[in-house]
């Protein structure tokens, strides 16, 4: 007889299906480093390596019975505010054809040559973050044939409900666009509207400064090096520090949005490394430990309040699959609350 299996918790499965980063020798010679992979919170989905000891499978004795599943956005566009860079820097480039095209650049840099044109648009999924959710629902229904889901609850900005519309396609099939109407609802994500998924909005304390203050210092630190270093290569075009935090952006974002960036292969292993720690600052001080206090314990324990409620049954109305969609801040907030990855 098999034991029931009661406590599992999903917190932002993904599948995502990117091609490969752009081949470049300079990333050749980097041999094992992985630039998708260290793009911080931007970083197309993949599955890191178990820790030693730690079981990725259920025993065989153990039969799953519930699952609670808090479900990031899939792949999307640059922020307006990030987009801005890339902009910036296009145009930079565009201003500059003639000096780019005296210069002699390595091959790492060579598209340059060609031109580098951008049409990302901002904050909406992409094409693959479309694909991701679809398929996502496929393989969740797949993996847990045994539950039968009964409603999606989605964070009422535009690219999370899309998400949340993706993956039910794929989880229900085409009997979704008759449950739509009734199996689907939103939760605002507003400063009047108490919610789980984006508790800092009705937090009065709480400032998204506290995170980007610390970009700001550290970006004044790595950045202008990488610039320097680009404009001995680029004579005469002139690149400033926020030329490079686009062409950063751009690496990212060409990824999220067509798999694939001719700038990821223009910085080295180190400068890579920089800006993923640029990422984690702004995340961990504007939705994880370096909040001021226990800022980040306490918003995230709203989503920990409801999740104990739900395992532990204790309205008594559990349900055995909670499909719910948000942001990667709602699942830092959320660790933070139960002290994992500190």
């Amino acid at each position: 007889m098999k034991l029931a299996f009661t406590k599992l918790l999903a917190v932002a499965i993904v599948v995502v299906r990117v091609a490969p980063v752009q081949a470049t020798p300079e990333l050749a010679r980097r041999g094992a480093f992985d630039v998708a992979r260290h793009l911080g919170n931007l970083s197309p989905y993949f599955k890191p390596s178990a820790l030693p000891g730690v079981e990725t499978t259920l025993p065989n004795d153990c039969e799953v019975e519930q699952v609670v599943l808090m479900h990031r956005h899939g792949s999307r566009y640059p922020l307006a505010s990030e987009l801005v860079f890339i902009t910036d820097l296009v145009s930079k480039l565009a201003s500059s054809s003639a000096a780019v095209e005296k210069a002699r650049l390595p091959d790492n840099l060579a598209f340059l040559k060609d031109g580098y044109t951008s049409t990302l648009g901002h904050d909406d999924l992409t094409a693959p973050g479309r694909m991701e959710l679809f398929d996502h629902g496929v393989n969740f229904r797949l993996k847990y044939p045994q539950l039968q889901a009964d409603g999606i609850l989605a964070g009422l900005q535009d690219r999370v409900v899309e998400s949340a519309q993706w993956f039910a396609q794929g989880y229900f099939g085409r009997s979704w666009a008759t449950l739509n109407a009734t199996e689907f609802s939103t939760i605002g994500e507003d400063s009047s509207t108490p919610s789980w998924i984006t508790p800092m909005n009705t937090c009065p304390k709480w400032q998204y400064a506290y995170g980007n203050n610390a970009t700001i210092e550290w970006g004044q630190i790595y950045l202008p090096p990488i610039a320097k270093r680009l404009n001995k290569i680029l004579p005469g075009v002139n690149l400033s520090a926020d030329n490079v935090h686009g062409a950063l952006y751009a690496c990212a974002y060409d990824l999220a949005a067509h798999g694939t960036s001719p700038w990821c292969g223009a910085f080295t292993q180190s400068e890579i490394e920089d800006f993923e720690y640029e990422l984690d600052l702004l995340m961990d001080g504007a939705f994880g430990y370096n909040l001021p206090g226990s800022m980040g314990e306490v918003l995230g324990s709203l989503y920990v309040s409801k999740l104990v409620e739900r395992l532990t049954n204790s309205t008594g109305d559990a349900k055995p699959v909670y499909l719910e969609f948000g942001h990667d801040t709602t699942i830092d907030l959320a660790l933070t609350a139960l002290g994992l990855a500190k």
